[in-house]
């Protein structure tokens, strides 16, 4: 229905090839990101307001940052406990939303 969705069984050989190779570059970019972000703060912290499964805050504190922490719905914490459990990183979720009115968590 969407055209960022790819359903692998409808699609072409060439659709499903620009979209796996959209995803890589997607995934080297985030990649560098956190890198330069781990290595020019070495032993820091991140917060990712609206974190989803978790991804920055987790690999950041793989990448060697420590009290990495990721905030958002709720229903996201299982996904965030997979990949956390997975991958032994130990970074902390906060279900909680972030309010883009005032700026401000909850408590």
């Amino acid at each position: 229905p969407h055209e960022w969705i790819c359903d692998r069984r409808t699609a072409t050989p060439e659709q499903w090839s620009r979209f796996t190779d959209a995803g890589t570059r997607l995934r080297t970019m985030y990649e560098d990101w956190l890198e330069a972000i781990s290595s020019r703060f070495p032993g820091g912290s991140l917060a990712d307001i609206g974190c989803n499964s978790g991804y920055f805050p987790v690999r950041a504190q793989l990448l060697g940052m420590r009290g990495c922490a990721g905030y958002d719905n709720p229903g996201f914490a299982p996904a965030f406990e997979v990949l956390n459990r997975a991958t032994r990183a130990g970074a902390t979720f906060h279900g909680t939303m972030y309010d883009f009115y005032t700026h401000t968590l909850p408590g």
